[in-house]
């Protein structure tokens, strides 16, 4: 009988601590993790998605289709980022300011992540106008200075869980 007090006391305070410690520090973790993410995450979103209509407007979209003419192949495009040729069903992108094209994926890359400063591959034609691209490359870096953030936020809210009965 006395053995089985002594698991019950056990049991009782493991179940105890669980519900008034760990519990309620686990709850606040997942949610402050959670509104850090989404928030940034909403964020990152809403200045993203501003700049690709921005790509929309200065460029048409376009799916490639090789021409026959009298029996011999036309010669196909080919992008001047990856430089490989258009394929038949390869989704492009035809800038309007100065009418080159390329692959759909590539101009994106080009634009999004700075390579090209937001100008034409080719003849450097601005794209993008400079301050809507400076405020979209100081969204990126702010992207990577809350990433930092939400590392340090992870830590400090396990750091809560130290302080449960279990840790110590």
């Amino acid at each position: 009988m006395k053995a089985f007090t002594k698991l019950y006391l056990y049991f009782n305070e493991l179940i105890t601590t669980f519900f008034y410690s760990w519990l309620p520090n686990l709850l606040k973790f997942i949610m402050l993790a959670t509104f850090a993410f989404l928030n940034s995450y909403r964020q990152r979103q809403l200045e993203r998605n501003r700049y690709k209509d921005n790509i929309d407007e200065k460029s048409s979209k376009f799916v490639y289709t090789r021409i026959r003419c009298l029996n011999r192949d036309e010669e196909s495009l080919e992008c001047a980022i990856c430089l490989s040729k258009f394929k038949y069903g390869d989704k492009g992108r035809k800038l309007n300011n100065c009418n080159h094209m390329f692959h759909e994926s590539c101009l994106e890359k080009w634009l999004m992540h700075g390579k090209g400063k937001s100008t034409c591959p080719l003849c450097r034609n601005v794209v993008i106008s400079e301050n809507v691209f400076e405020k979209h490359m100081k969204v990126e870096d702010e992207r990577s200075r809350n990433n930092a953030f939400e590392e340090e936020l992870a830590i400090l809210l396990l750091s809560t869980l130290k302080g449960s009965h279990f840790c110590q």
